[in-house]
């Protein structure tokens, strides 16, 4: 290389690393789920309320698994609860697994005919070992959100209202 092409091109060099430098940086991607971006999906960590004492019971991790939605046992609240219990009455798969870290929710996608509204799956109640159908609706802005487990229909079931978390 000619001294004058490299001058030249350590000069334009010089100017591109310049500019970079006084580019400023891009903000940066918000892990957190409940970001307002986010308010739209289940997607993130969700406190679970116990509906016979209000007292909480667990937080609930929802992530996308392709075009579905799960759900695991993320952190357990109750003071009560054994750190190493393991869901002895759970089926299949999930027998004798540790209940933190459980695979609760599974197969939930969207209704394309009602907003917010996620169904077709099933919820476990780890206590039990029953699966129940699941339907859940996003309420309050994205804030709170409501399930519907049942049996059959979904007027044979039970309502509960799960919190948002920051992770």
């Amino acid at each position: 290389m000619h001294a004058r092409n490299f001058s030249a091109w350590i000069a334009a060099t010089l100017i591109t690393l310049n500019a970079l430098a006084q580019t400023p940086p891009a903000p940066p991607v918000s892990p957190n789920p409940a970001s307002p971006a986010n308010l739209s999906s289940p997607v993130g960590l969700w406190k679970t309320i116990d509906d016979k004492t209000g007292q909480p019971r667990s937080v609930v991790r929802i992530e996308a698994n392709g075009q579905e939605l799960v759900g695991f046992i993320h952190q357990r609240l109750d003071p009560k609860a054994k750190p190493d219990a393991v869901c002895s009455s759970c089926p299949g798969d999930r027998l004798n697994q540790p209940i933190q870290g459980l695979n609760i929710i599974r197969g939930l996608k969207a209704n394309p005919k009602e907003t917010n509204t996620w169904e077709g799956g099933t919820i476990l109640d780890p206590e039990n070992g029953s699966d129940y159908r699941l339907r859940i609706k996003l309420i309050e802005g994205g804030h709170k959100l409501e399930l519907r487990g049942y049996v059959g229909t979904p007027l044979l079931g039970r309502t509960q209202v799960w919190l948002r978390q920051e992770p």
